[in-house]
């Protein structure tokens, strides 16, 4: 299942498929940010794929790992929206900090409807390497690396489009999953529809109001599950 891994300033994924060279060590956040959408990309392909049971579980764990470090770049991305709003208040600042704000507060609500679902104590078993290997590992890296202070829409666009290419690998998940977990994945979809919806708008020269429950009129919306402690991964 290995496919090829394009990006803006990187080689292929580390390890994976085999030979291929790692990214840079001197790769910055946008480029993370870019390697973690193509990476999610071509992870929504291979859950296209034919997957047995194993295979499944490692794709559902691969997401739930990616949600939640997707939710903490995402967020630390609309800190940095909101002080600039702050600095320099106008409309147009003002509401593009509070889509991506509610971009985050639609990743949170993913994360925790998916971690409800997961069984717990699963761990996947691990074989060759597969592009959710490198899934994780860009969000890991794009999570933890220091948000530039400007360029902030180079950040968010390719951040937009592996949102977008996670909905479309949920949905796929979804399809070769029993109830109660594929209700959930659906779920799930619903909410990074909203979470890619926000943050595009973020790029929009005009942003449509965002309500209080953080989706506009008329977007998906996602259920709030209870809250579960994190399993460790």
């Amino acid at each position: 299942m290995p496919a090829a891994i394009p990006g803006r300033k990187h080689g292929q994924g580390p390890g994976c498929p085999a030979g291929s060279l790692p990214p840079p060590d001197d790769m910055d956040l946008p480029g993370y940010a870019c390697l973690l959408r193509d990476a999610a990309r071509a992870s929504a392909l291979s859950w296209a794929e034919p997957m047995d049971q194993r295979e499944h579980d490692r794709a559902v764990r691969h997401l739930s790992v990616a949600l939640r470090d997707l939710r903490i770049v995402v967020a630390r991305l609309a800190g940095r929206f909101r002080r600039s709003a702050m600095v320099r208040p106008d409309p147009a600042r003002t509401a593009r900090a509070a889509a991506v704000i509610a971009s985050t507060q639609a990743l949170g609500r993913a994360w925790l409807i998916l971690q409800d679902a997961l069984p717990a104590g699963a761990v996947p078993a691990y074989g060759a390497c597969v592009p959710g290997d490198l899934l994780c590992f860009a969000a890991r890296r794009a999570a933890t690396w220091r948000m530039p202070a400007t360029g902030l829409d180079e950040v968010a666009l390719p951040l937009a489009g592996a949102l977008a290419a996670l909905e479309d690998g949920t949905a796929r998940i979804a399809a070769g999953a029993a109830q109660p977990l594929a209700a959930s994945l659906t779920a799930v979809r619903a909410c990074l529809q909203v979470a890619a919806s926000q943050l595009r708008n973020v790029l929009q020269p005009a942003v449509p109001a965002v309500t209080a429950r953080g989706h506009r009129p008329g977007s998906p919306s996602c259920a709030l599950p209870s809250c579960r402690r994190r399993p460790p991964w």
